[in-house]
């Protein structure tokens, strides 16, 4: 759920579900500290007759253990949306995300 506020509007509560594509960049993969950037594309709907197109690019690092990992990622995202009657401005989103993973 994401919350959005078009320009001389109130607010709108959108649901947007986008399939992303993305290509990430490892600058040291064999190191313990890895630092890395990513850039990708979405598309996908956000209520009836709608659709959403999302453009994102994100900053982080890993943390590399033996067979797991912890990340610190900064991801920028941009939404453009319409419906058949209206076109909104862009929603503009930072999101910052802490997290775990594990190797196979």
């Amino acid at each position: 759920m994401a919350q959005s506020f078009v320009e001389n509007s109130r607010a709108i509560n959108l649901s947007i579900d986008t399939l992303d594509g993305a290509v990430k960049y490892y600058f040291t993969p064999e190191s313990k500290f890895d630092p890395y950037v990513s850039a990708g594309l979405g598309v996908g709907s956000c209520f009836f007759n709608c659709v959403a197109i999302r453009f994102f690019g994100k900053v982080g690092f890993r943390y590399n253990f033996e067979s797991s990992y912890l990340f610190l990622e900064e991801e920028f995202q941009y939404v453009y949306f319409h419906t058949k009657e209206n076109i909104y401005n862009p929603m503009r989103e930072r999101m910052t995300l802490l997290g775990f993973g594990v190797y196979f």
